[in-house]
């Protein structure tokens, strides 16, 4: 277990330290609304509410087809993405 707690803070920190990126390319988790657990739905409401992604349809809405991909898109491009950069999921 010695290694391994150097390894997870590495990976867990990197995304913070490691700056902007001209081209971004990957595969965000697919999961809708609905079926993320509600403490993680709650946990993470403040950054869907933050982004806009909330105002049409309300946070409490009973149903709803957005996914994390969405909120995963948003952040992605505003933190890691550099003005001008490309970004493909």
């Amino acid at each position: 277990m010695d290694g391994l707690w150097a390894r997870l803070l590495k990976n867990n920190f990197a995304p913070l330290t490691v700056g902007q990126f001209d081209y971004i390319v990957g595969n965000p988790p697919w999961i809708n609304w609905e079926h993320l657990p509600d403490g993680y739905r709650q946990a993470i409401a403040p950054i869907w509410i933050g982004y806009g992604l909330f105002q049409q349809r309300g946070m409490r809405a009973a149903f709803t087809k957005d996914d994390i991909s969405v909120l995963m898109t948003y952040v992605t491009a505003d933190k890691l993405l550099k003005d001008g950069g490309k970004l493909g999921f």
